[in-house]
């Protein structure tokens, strides 16, 4: 918990400790490796990796916690739906996420991942 504590203030107080714009290319810098001044070195547009790092790991924990108060909220709604109407809803739904949690979830993101590379293949073939 510490570990991910300490990132998680890293990545919310990240305009503060990155030292260089996450977007602003250097073409002087392209691939330089570490060292006092880019910390993680430099990418092939010479931006720095650090920066970059520190503002790519705000959006790799907010996504999931975008999602996971989603799925909070919706999901209380209909547990409340069907517990206050009762009766067939109440049954529909009940065998509607038994069937859901029946999927495990590393099959679905599989899936998911095999149906998106076979669309981006698909469009790329264009």
């Amino acid at each position: 918990m510490i570990v991910f504590a300490v990132i998680a203030l890293a990545v919310i107080f990240a305009p503060f400790l990155a030292p260089y714009d996450p977007d602003a290319v250097d073409f002087a810098a392209i691939y330089s490796p570490p060292s006092w001044a880019h910390p993680l070195g430099t990418d092939g547009l010479g931006r720095d990796t650090y920066s970059r790092m520190l503002f790519g790991g705000r959006t790799a924990l907010l996504a999931p916690l975008v999602v996971v108060i989603a799925s909070t909220i919706l999901g209380i709604l209909l547990g409340l739906v069907a517990g206050w109407r009762g009766g067939w809803l109440d049954a529909t739904l009940g065998r509607l996420f038994d069937v859901i949690f029946a999927f495990p979830s590393l099959l679905i993101a599989i899936m998911a991942v095999a149906r998106s590379a076979r669309a981006s293949s698909h469009l790329s073939s264009r």
